[in-house]
């Protein structure tokens, strides 16, 4: 989907992109692949995109619908640093365009059917509102995430790190 790449990528050549699943399969119709996270409490889980670029739900969902629009008018200065994120990648606007250019290749080839569509304002708007919905209210409310998440100050707490610490 061409999300900008904002920082170091993982790769096996060297550069600075993060080729995805490429980097497992050596594959280049894998590069820029990544894994599809769940939509559950989606209002809740950014920064979103493979590599964190943007901060808003509206922003991600604008750039799904329409990576060739939103991949070529990035900024990730604008984006990023005003929320005081570090672009960590002086190889942006190419890494990016890259990326662009496999999905545009992937569409020729039939490995990607997505299109890029134009919604209005008032249709994006929607669908972020839908998205919204499916998050928990519970995870806003941390008297309701606290039946999950250990106290720091529990007689238990110091053997839970301890065997965290044992399985990483």
């Amino acid at each position: 989907m061409a999300v900008p790449q904002i920082g170091r990528g993982k790769n096996h050549d060297g550069s600075t992109e993060d080729y995805g699943r490429a980097n497992i399969t050596l594959n280049d119709e894998d590069k820029y692949k990544f894994r599809n996270m769940s939509l559950l409490n989606i209002s809740h889980t950014g920064p979103w995109g493979h590599s964190g670029a943007f901060t808003s739900l509206k922003g991600i969902v604008k750039h799904m619908l329409n990576p060739d629009d939103s991949a070529q008018n990035y900024n990730p200065y604008t984006e990023l640093k005003q929320r005081g994120i570090e672009v960590q990648c002086n190889d942006v606007e190419t890494n990016t365009a890259h990326a662009l250019e496999q999905l545009r290749i992937n569409r020729q080839k039939g490995i990607s059917p997505h299109q890029s569509v134009n919604f209005s304002e008032e249709q994006v708007d929607q669908l972020v509102a839908f998205l919204e919905t499916l998050s928990d209210p519970c995870v806003a409310d941390a008297s309701c995430l606290s039946q999950w998440i250990p106290d720091p100050r529990s007689p238990n707490f110091e053997l839970l790190q301890q065997l965290n610490a044992t399985f990483q």
